[in-house]
């Protein structure tokens, strides 16, 4: 016998996920990896984590010992670009459990561009970066500087993107990642009985 999903708790659920996740990226809290506090991804992490082809954010292939070492230490509150201090971060964190950590990163990264903009078309030609892009829309926007959005949270920075689409286009449409697809597998069950 099949299983019955209650998709009302299920939508509920997503709903309430997404509101606390779009809260919690405004309230002064770092995340926490491997019970150790580290800084939200901003947009500098993502271009240092781009930089070293980091799986954490190319996806791809899961992440070596040495991937996962260095994404926490481009997050982590104390970094330098001090060699010592690195080795001395790294034997720090070397008895985390791999796996459990490894997800947990994922799973910040995830979070992270849960509101992030869908990609353009990827054959169309790009005449500036996608931070020089962020950086004109919040400069534009609020008169920021370059270095002040460069060190903002991307949780936010993806959240007042949205707001300033939606602000300047309010029939824009706009998708939920966690509401949709459960709204979209609840309409994909009734297809399921009704075939």
């Amino acid at each position: 016998m099949a299983e019955s999903i209650d998709y009302g708790a299920r939508i509920g659920e997503a709903l309430a996920r997404e509101k606390n996740s779009r809260d919690a990226a405004w309230a002064d809290v770092r995340p926490r990896i491997g019970g150790r506090e580290f800084l939200p991804l901003t947009v500098r992490h993502y271009l240092a984590l781009d930089s070293v082809d980091s799986p954490f954010i190319r996806g791809g292939t899961l992440p070596t010992p040495e991937q996962l070492c260095q994404f926490l230490w481009v997050i982590a509150p104390e970094f330098s670009p001090d060699a010592g201090a690195m080795l001395n971060f790294a034997k720090a964190i070397g008895g985390l459990p791999f796996d459990a950590t490894v997800k947990e990163c994922f799973e910040l990264v995830g979070t992270t561009f849960m509101d992030a903009p869908q990609g353009g078309n990827r054959n169309e030609a790009s005449f500036v970066s996608w931070v020089a892009s962020i950086v004109d829309a919040m400069g534009s926007e609020y008169g920021w500087r370059p270095f002040e959005v460069m060190d903002l949270p991307l949780r936010q920075v993806f959240q007042l993107l949205r707001s300033i689409r939606r602000r300047h286009d309010p029939k824009a449409t706009m998708f939920n990642p966690l509401s949709d697809r459960a709204k979209l597998d609840w309409m994909e069950s009734l297809k399921v009985k009704t075939a």
